[in-house]
């Protein structure tokens, strides 16, 4: 009787992981089977707590693409989700796709989590992902993270437009 029950809970498992693979992106199908799993379900876990999916499955799809290892891609994807977990507690609940994923980039780049929310207390309630996407660069052309941050801060406080953050 145990091993009728496992075998139905296994099946009722397997059946839902396929469903949420299937309701993911079919594009995920390029990922090996057990790839493509803990994708999915990285993907599932973010969606649950109201992170942008879409840049995840496009970072499983780079790796694919650059023909990473299964490792690499999961590892890759999961912190990808993180970054833009600790992007959303510095940016706030109410940040856009596109400052998520610049203050992913940013904390990739290096920048603190601090500083992602010095930067976002400078004009609240604006959007800042061309000013995260700016300090990321800077930060990668080697400008001092302060100095990146202060400068980007006080373009953001003259309210300069995205363009003009970008040129």
């Amino acid at each position: 009787m145990r091993a009728l029950v496992r075998s139905v809970v296994f099946g009722i498992a397997l059946a839902g992981a396929a469903a949420s693979a299937q309701s993911t992106d079919p594009r995920l199908d390029r990922l090996d089977a057990r790839t493509r799993a803990a994708v999915v379900a990285i993907i599932d876990s973010a969606r649950m707590v109201s992170l942008p999916t879409s840049p995840l499955i496009d970072k499983a799809l780079e790796g694919a693409a650059k023909k990473a290892s299964g490792q690499q891609i999961i590892a890759a994807v999961r912190n990808f989700a993180l970054q833009l977990g600790e992007a959303r507690r510095a940016l706030g609940e109410k940040s856009s796709e596109g400052e998520l994923i610049g203050g992913a980039q940013a904390i990739r780049a290096g920048i603190p989590v601090e500083q992602l929310e010095r930067l976002r207390k400078v004009r609240p309630g604006v959007q800042i992902a061309a000013a995260l996407t700016v300090v990321s660069d800077l930060v990668a052309r080697e400008v001092p993270i302060d100095t990146a941050v202060a400068v980007v801060g006080d373009l953001v406080r003259a309210a300069a437009t995205d363009d003009q953050l970008l040129a």
